[in-house]
């Protein structure tokens, strides 16, 4: 009897999990869709060599960038270089300085 009861339950997440019902913001995107908005597709990485970026007060490591990396890869790398800088600042700051500095220093803009 336990070993039915067990099946069914497997069944049940299984399909709640097909559904999408068993993720609180629905199923993710499709093959071929964008994502919801954190990598644009608009914004792509400039390819540059390595280099230090004055921001906030702070003199930055930006590394060897190319043009195959995603926006997400690059600014985890950059962030990776800047640990000791960045580890005093809290999340909302390292936000703002991303969005106003790096991410326009990757993306070619600054």
């Amino acid at each position: 009897m336990m070993r039915f009861a067990r099946k069914g339950w497997v069944v049940v997440v299984l399909c709640l999990g097909m559904a999408g019902a068993g993720c609180p913001n629905g199923p993710g995107p499709g093959p071929g869709e964008p994502d919801s908005g954190t990598n644009p597709p608009d914004k792509k990485v400039h390819p540059q060599a390595a280099r230090t970026l004055s921001c906030g007060g702070m003199d930055l490591r930006i590394p060897d960038l190319d043009a195959s990396m995603t926006l997400a890869w690059a600014s985890f790398l950059v962030a990776q270089q800047n640990q000791a800088a960045f580890a005093p600042l809290g999340g909302e700051a390292r936000r703002t300085m991303f969005d106003t500095c790096i991410l326009p220093a990757i993306v070619g803009e600054k």
